[in-house]
């Protein structure tokens, strides 16, 4: 299984306050706010800490 290209992009609208953040591809599609963002991203940083590499397929 290959995995998807992901693209991410952070946005406001005109006149909003709060700043998001888009991750998507042509079949997947998540927002969430910069805030959520930030958390997202040190929860991953933590998993991905405690398991290390074995998480990352290897190539055959």
């Amino acid at each position: 299984m290959e995995a998807d290209e992901l693209n991410i992009v952070a946005f406001r609208d005109v006149g909003a306050r709060e700043t998001w953040v888009a991750i998507a591809n042509d079949r997947q599609h998540v927002e969430v706010t910069a805030e959520s963002a930030r958390r997202l991203h040190a929860a991953l940083g933590a998993l991905l800490g405690e398991v290390g590499g074995s998480m990352i397929p290897r190539e055959r």
